[in-house]
């Protein structure tokens, strides 16, 4: 099989096959045309991503692409008052 750059989107995708539609990985590989070593790899890496975002929730680190809250966005209203 020859090496070909997928996205994100492209990744996401194959690894929810698996996780959400119930795809073996040898499946999963089979219908996506990637190479058997992939999936695996892209499954860790999102259960190493999960990992990290539990441990961020329990000490309270928000991850950097997290929007701002609202309280902390100033808008005017119509009538001139601030929220």
């Amino acid at each position: 099989m020859s090496r070909r750059n997928l996205t994100d989107e492209s990744k996401e995708e194959a690894v929810q096959m698996v996780v959400a539609q119930g795809y073996s990985i040898a499946k999963a590989c089979e219908a996506l045309g990637v190479s058997d070593t992939a999936l695996p790899r892209w499954l860790a890496q999102c259960d190493e991503r999960i990992e990290v975002a539990l441990q961020n929730l329990h000490t309270g680190i928000e991850p950097p692409t997290a929007p701002l809250p609202t309280a902390r966005h100033r808008t005017k209203q119509p009538n001139g008052l601030r929220l």
